[in-house]
């Protein structure tokens, strides 16, 4: 950071204050969203993407402790000094990108540090090379590992007797230190990290907001940096500085004519001072009318109260009633209106009362009016909130008289947390009797988990609940196996886990074990891990102390410390003497867990056994953490003989009200924490374990439980999920000398499938599947039929016959008539689908006619997708027709015939075509689901198998050799621009490829070098096995096109790309349709090859970007762009691991990603987008609160489109669906949702439309790629990386 030359001379007195006043009148105050690089300066670099980077990179150096220590900096920076920076000066041309080269680790951390010191870096740079050194922008994980791989070329090949990585051993003496100041440098951002772990900082829509107040910055900067006051960025800015920094030529570039006022930014480890914070936020408020902090964006970032950093991984996603918590950050500032000063004196009576939509009603924090300011904003409340709160209220209320102590509501305004993740740097103003109000957020992201045992209800063996004068007819004696229960409810009051009896499947176990010497307990956990306790020589539970051992995990030991520790210890707690931290501490247990790469420890849980509570990470199971809690508190409660933590109380006698104060739901700052803010609610529940977690019993029934309830022996415990996805059985016996206790955890859940009905069947039985019984049952009154072969011959040779009649008809049609362009196109649609299925059924007709009883199960699933290919081709056409007047008698001629009603029967016919005997086994099939994958297709995936393609299609080569033993490429040609491959067009390459049909393996590649090809592809469906391949990544092939039907073209017929040959693949390659959004629908790729992958590719549109149109698909690692529509069609597609971007639409429309095409309950089709991202794209976020995303709407009147397992933007509408024609389809669509996460996941306000489904599992494995398109049977012989089933 740059350094003042004179600290004592910066300053801003009141003159100079009051001349900024007065230039900034109300009529020039800027709107803060509204600033542009009109009129500040262009950023050259992507902040938002390098900032997301450079904080994972920081986090990296964090968990990395070898790069700290004091050898190995000292060799770094040798390194750099004399290996990158002259390698990095050779490859540098002034005025050009920086080279894609990336040095290794160490390297990178040293060049990092020297960069945030741009006027040294620069002097650096043009005293030794006589030019800036700049840095390339690279903001993903693949392009890092090419520019990685190919600096190692380079290293390796200029400097062979220098190793490319740090190898330099830690105990190692210090080598000289050759430049002392950069080391200096290096050691001061030693822990830089810490300055920005917060969680948030990943979030697009937080960055998003930090790059428009960092241009605000800089405004202010230009308009008031020849003042002698200094400027001290905001923590979100600060980091916006700081990235830029980090790339510099393009911060000396960028901020060329303000490269001196940058010197009075106060740096990033320099001392603050508070006249200097108080100008700053005059400067701002003066510029802006809005505060210069805000949530997420203070000055000085205090302590916070929570323990919240970022988890990777969440392993409970498999336990289904687990919720995740989501934490987001809040700030209130108020501000008076000048007109309220006229009536001052009222204003003493009146106040502001800070409330929430949820969780915590009871929530009341009041500020009254004169504590607040006329001329500048003051912060209110600063607090954080759970996501389910919904948002919060804001009332003016006015204080009764002598005789009255309340107050009465004047006034209210709410702020809801959606409202805010889309308003402008998610930041609202609203104002309410002359008193402005502005609340700020961060964007919502996972906490730990928060749960607590409670007594179970009292039940009956049928469940249900039992009186309270039966329990004391009873004596209040336990039935067997309904008692010693507990219930375990998350942090909101949800049920988890409910302890029954149950003999179901065991997914974990807790056994007792003989104990060691010198230890006194021992547990064998089915997780592989081993605990020991030891009470010491007391019975006292302050003795406690735990060894755990873990046969499974190598990379990693957890430790077991008690009371509360690390992050989980508050100032408070430090200071106590030792009988007070003993009695706080009591039934605390940290859990700290040590890996490789933080070999200090972190702590990832922490439990109160005597209480019966747990906190913990995502990262930390659920199951262990509470087996650790009940093993803690059964073996103290046997050693000290008593009731511990109460586990013989055995009934819940009073439920607590929820949405009241659900605990963890609010936590103030500490700036808001006050002496009538005390509530031990509002503060971290482990501050005061023991008032959080009091039961609120009635003491009208209040009682305790008989001291002999049991006797001797204590009946079976068990336990459930609510939802029967998971069962935890405890048979806990015990007698006076001994101590026998297991826990088993089991989990409940169907992997029935439905099966096909038996292949001997009647008319009724086969006609009630279809939506056209009554044609169906005259179709096949007149024939004697002995098997569904026999039904399935009926219906397509009827079916054949309408096919050919309908193509005969528009051939003659299209001679006679002469039409428009937009009509001829229309039938030249019509016509190429009509041909295709005639060949369609003609395959069938002759595979089945040939077959004597059933198919089996790989045929009869291809003949069904033809057939449902077919069906399609006819609603496709039709809907063409209909743009063709004179072509309407043709289609009232094909409706009459029966034959849509033919094909659907023809359907529901072949659905039965398999055998009994001949089905796939299931649960086989569900065994290799969990995580099936392949290794990835060699040929086509690395920039290195790019060469060799490159080599074989410029004959360097031998093609024969090119395989990966699952493929046989048979030819690879290149298309060039400059005549460097065989072809200068794709299609000239296409139409040269040799016509493939039939079932073959043999591949025919067609490179495409890193370039735009402005090109309409059509590949028809006799080329078949065709492989097209992109250049790089980094700088992609892009096919591009811009036909549409505002233009004229059908939807059809306006894609770039239409491909129909089977089997095709594309990779590494970007498809255009650059018509634009006001031109209505506009196709960049038109799908309908059957089994056809698309891998690494972006589909980039706006209105009906990519058609699905029909057959199986794979989609993954793609990229799709749109607006209205952009995911449509027919097929059975799978989108897996891709990202889904909506873009801004025009005024008046909503984003909707899907639009399915099924006609027909019998067809295998629909969308399913599997562990996929929802996005908004940056042209949609920078306009939030404009347009809502729907994930879909119903097209046809059987659409059928899911998402699972997928990442849901805070964009999305609540109602997640939207109608498309009044109530068209709502009862007959099939629309879905299973296991999403983010801020759109939450399906309480879901549509309640038939049609909607919140899916079990088994209904989500339905629609997974080995089910719902047989992947199985046809990816791994193309070698493409692909899970069959659901993620874990």
């Amino acid at each position: 950071m740059f350094q003042a030359k004179n600290n004592s001379a910066i300053c801003l007195n009141q003159s100079t204050l009051n001349d900024v006043s007065s230039a900034l009148s109300p009529s020039i105050i800027r709107c803060l969203s509204d600033i542009s690089e009109m009129d500040t300066v262009h950023l050259s670099v992507d902040l938002v993407s390098a900032a997301r980077r450079i904080v994972g990179f920081l986090r990296s150096v964090n968990e990395c402790q070898w790069i700290h220590q004091r050898p190995t900096i000292i060799e770094a920076i040798r390194r750099y000094d004399e290996v990158w920076m002259p390698l990095i000066a050779n490859l540098t041309v002034v005025g050009s990108t920086p080279p894609l080269v990336l040095p290794p680790f160490d390297v990178e951390w040293v060049w990092f540090c020297h960069t945030l010191n741009p006027v040294g870096y620069k002097k650096y740079c043009e005293s030794r090379f006589s030019k800036l050194i700049g840095k390339p922008s690279i903001f993903n994980e693949e392009n890092e590992e090419y520019a990685l791989m190919r600096c190692k070329e380079i290293w390796v090949q200029r400097y062979p007797a220098e190793p490319f990585e740090n190898e330099v051993e830690s105990d190692s003496q210090d080598p000289p230190l050759l430049n002392e100041d950069l080391f200096n440098e290096v050691q001061k951002h030693k822990l830089l990290y810490s300055k920005f772990s917060q969680p948030y900082l990943y979030e697009l829509v937080y960055l998003i907001a930090a790059r428009q107040r960092y241009k605000g910055f800089l405004y202010m900067i230009q308009r008031f940096g020849d003042g002698c006051f200094r400027f001290v960025p905001a923590f979100d800015i600060r980091l916006m500085l700081l990235t830029h920094q980090s790339y510099p030529t393009a911060y000396a570039d960028d901020l060329k004519d303000m490269w001196e006022n940058m010197a009075k930014v106060v740096g990033l480890w320099e001392t603050v001072q508070e006249k200097e914070v108080e100008e700053t936020n005059k400067i701002w408020e003066r510029t802006f009318d809005e505060p210069y902090e805000k949530a997420g964006g203070e000055i000085a970032m205090a302590k916070r109260p929570i323990y919240w950093e970022v988890s990777d991984v969440d392993v409970n996603t498999k336990y289904k009633s687990m919720i995740p918590r989501f934490l987001l950050e809040v700030c209130i500032f108020v501000r008076l209106n000048a007109r309220m000063k006229a009536t001052n004196g009222d204003m003493k009576r009146n106040f502001l009362r800070l409330r929430m939509v949820r969780c915590h009603r009871e929530l009341k924090l009041d500020k009254s009016i004169p504590d607040f300011s006329y001329d500048s904003w003051r912060k209110a409340w600063h607090l954080y909130c759970e996501f389910g709160t919904r948002g919060l209220i804001v009332e003016f209320r006015g204080r009764g008289g002598h005789c009255f102590k309340g107050s009465k509501l004047v006034n209210s305004m709410s702020f809801s947390w959606n409202d805010l993740l889309r308003a402008p740097s998610i930041t609202l103003t609203r104002e309410i009797d002359q008193v402005r109000v502005l609340a700020s957020v961060t964007p919502p992201v996972q906490a730990p988990y928060l749960l607590k045992c409670v007594p179970d209800r009292v039940t009956d063996d049928s469940g249900a609940m039992i009186s309270d004068v039966i329990l004391k007819l009873n004596n209040y004696r336990p039935q067997k196996g309904r008692w010693l229960c507990r219930t375990v409810l998350d942090h909101a009051g949800r049920e988890c886990f409910v302890v029954r009896i149950s003999t179901e499947k065991v997914v974990g176990t807790a056994t007792p074990k003989e104990s060691p010497d010198q230890w006194q307990a021992a547990w064998q956990f089915s997780t592989g891990d081993e605990l020991l306790i030891n009470c010491g020589s007391s019975t006292s539970s302050s003795s406690l102390s735990f060894s755990m051992k873990s046969r499974e995990s190598s990379d990693s030991f957890v430790m077991l410390l008690r009371g509360r520790k690390m992050q989980y210890q508050d100032k408070e707690t430090e200071s106590k003497v030792a009988e007070d931290e003993k009695e706080d501490d009591d039934g605390f247990v940290t859990l700290v867990r040590f890996t490789e790469e933080n070999p200090t420890g972190r702590a990832t849980a922490l439990l109160n056994w005597r209480l019966l509570v747990v906190e913990f990470s995502p990262e930390e199971d659920a199951i262990l953490v509470l087996l650790l809690c009940i093993s803690i508190l059964r073996t103290v409660s046997e050693m000290t003989k008593e009731d511990a933590g109460g586990l013989l109380v055995r009934q819940r006698l009073k439920e607590a009200k929820l949405g009241a104060r659900d605990w963890g739901s609010i936590v103030l700052h500490p700036s808001s924490l006050s002496s009538s803010n005390t509530s031990p609610y509002l503060q971290p529940w482990y501050w005061n374990a023991s008032q959080v977690m009091a039961q609120h019993e009635d003491t009208g029934n209040t009682r305790k439980p008989a001291p002999v309830e049991g006797g001797d022996m204590l009946c079976n415990i068990e336990a459930c999920f609510i939802t029967n996805l998971l069962i935890i059985f405890m048979a806990m016996e015990m007698k006076v000398s001994a101590l026998c206790i297991i826990f088993l955890l089991t989990i409940l859940f169907s992997e029935s499938v439905a099966s096909f009905p038996s292949s001997s069947l009647n008319t009724d039985s086969i006609c009630k599947h279809t939506p056209h019984a009554d044609f169906c049952k005259y179709l096949f009154s007149s024939n004697k039929l002995f098997n569904t072969l026999d039904y399935g011959r009926v219906s397509i040779h009827h079916s054949l016959l309408n096919a050919r009649t309908f193509l005969d008809s528009i051939n003659q049609h299209f001679l006679a008539h002469p039409s428009n362009s937009t009509s001829k196109q229309a039938l030249e649609d019509c016509r190429f689908l009509a041909d295709q299925n005639v060949d369609f059924l003609s395959q069938i007709s002759d595979r089945i006619n040939s077959s004597t009883d059933s198919l089996d199960s790989v045929e009869a699933d291809d003949l069904h997708a033809l057939l449902s290919a077919a069906l399609t081709n006819v609603e496709t056409c039709l809907e063409a027709l209909e743009s063709t007047p004179s072509a309407s008698r043709i289609k009232d001629r094909f409706l009459q015939s029966n034959g849509t009603k033919s094909f659907s029967v023809s359907l529901a016919v072949s659905k039965h075509w398999v055998h009994s005997s001949t089905k796939p086994e299931r649960n086989h099939v569900f065994h290799k689901l969990i995580d099936d994958t392949y290794t990835p297709l060699s040929v086509f995936m690395s920039s290195n198998d790019k060469q060799t393609i490159y080599e074989y299609a410029t004959g360097k080569r031998d093609v024969k050799t090119l395989t990966n033993g699952k493929i046989t490429v048979k030819q690879v040609v290149m298309v060039s621009h400059n005549g460097d491959g065989q072809f200068k067009t794709i299609n000239d390459a296409i139409t040269a490829m040799p016509n493939v049909t039939g079932d073959s393996n043999e591949y025919y590649v067609i490179y495409i070098p890193t370039g735009v090809y402005e090109e309409y592809i059509s590949i028809p469906k006799y080329k078949q096995n065709l492989v097209l391949v992109g250049g790089l990544s980094t700088n992609p092939t892009i096919i591009s096109g811009n036909r549409s039907v505002g233009d004229g073209s059908t939807t059809f017929s306006s894609a770039t790309l239409a491909v129909f040959g089977k089997k095709f693949i594309a990779v590494d390659i970007t498809f255009r349709n650059t018509a634009g959004p006001s031109k209505y629908q506009a196709v960049a790729v038109l799908n309908g090859a059957d089994q056809s992958i698309f891998n690494r590719c972006t589909f980039e549109g706006y209105r009906n970007t990519l058609y699905v149109h029909s057959f199986r698909q794979f989609y993954v690692n793609c990229h799709i762009l749109g607006t209205v529509d952009f995911i449509f069609g027919n097929a059975a597609a799978v989108i897996q691991e891709s990202y889904i971007h909506a873009r801004l639409p025009l005024p008046t429309q909503d984003d909707v990603i899907t639009a399915q095409g099924r006609t027909d309950p019998s067809q295998n089709t629909g969308i399913s987008i599997i562990s996929s991202f929802i996005r908004a794209n940056d042209d949609l976020i920078s306009n939030m609160g404009l347009t809502k995303i729907y994930l879909g709407r119903p097209w046809k009147e059987y659409s059928r489109t899911v998402y699972v397992s997928s990442s849901l933007d805070g964009l999305v509408a609540d109602e997640g669906w939207k109608k498309r024609d009044g109530d068209f389809g709502l009862s007959t669509v099939y629309f879905g949702e299973y296991d999403n996460y983010g801020l759109g996941r939450d399906t309480g306000d879901r549509v309640d439309w038939p049609g909607f489904h919140n899916m079990t599992k088994t209904e989500a494995l339905n629609f997974t790629v080995a089910r719902f398109i047989q992947g199985n049977k046809w990816l791994p012989a193309t070698g493409v990386h692909y899970f069959g089933g659901l993620r874990d």
